[in-house]
């Protein structure tokens, strides 16, 4: 059986989302779709804002932006995490994020971003294989003493967080330095 026009779409969309613009024959390989469908799909897409046509290269268009910037893992989360995370990268300077499980991949839902090179990676939106680990650590010592010292409470007291799917965070309470944070994406806790 065929490949549906919806499963085609998202293909498209899929690709162009993780290689940026890619002309027909580009698009058409990656996807290993005929040619003459690939032209006819971003065509119709590019009516509705899907995608774009910038010079015979395709990408994501503005409408697909907007879509994603509505959806929310649970209804109104987004506007409760916000400042945590904030608050959280000031303390530890570095990137923190909001994760959450879906299907066999993690999601980063929300973030803030303090190192420029985590801005492609932990941006909102991204995903990452389930069980990938994320390490940070910092290079000067006393900078990590005056942390470990700060946030010594917090990893003595182990915490359990459930969401109503089932899925969840987990925060272990392990004895690691604070600049040498691993976040395990478990979908399973």
């Amino acid at each position: 059986m065929g490949r549906s026009v919806l499963e085609g779409a998202f293909s498209l969309l899929d690709k162009l989302m993780d290689e940026g613009e890619l002309g027909l024959t580009q698009l058409a390989d990656r996807c290993e779709m005929p040619k003459t469908t690939v032209h006819r799909l971003p065509d119709q897409m590019e009516v509705l804002g899907a995608v774009e046509n910038v010079r015979g290269r395709y990408r994501i268009g503005a409408r697909m932006f907007r879509l994603g910037q509505s959806w929310e893992p649970v209804p109104g989360i987004m506007r409760v995490a916000r400042q945590p995370l904030r608050a959280l990268s000031a303390t530890i300077r570095t990137s923190t994020i909001l994760a959450v499980p879906r299907r066999d991949r993690v999601l980063v839902a929300a973030a803030s971003i303090v190192r420029a090179e985590d801005v492609a990676r932990l941006r909102p939106g991204a995903t990452v294989p389930a069980g990938m680990e994320f390490r940070q650590r910092s290079g000067a010592h006393g900078d990590q003493q005056r942390r470990r010292h700060r946030l010594r409470g917090a990893r003595q007291r182990p915490q359990r967080h459930r969401s109503e799917g089932g899925g969840g965070a987990r925060r272990t309470g392990d004895q690691r330095g604070p600049r040498e944070l691993i976040g395990r994406c478990d979908p399973g806790v």
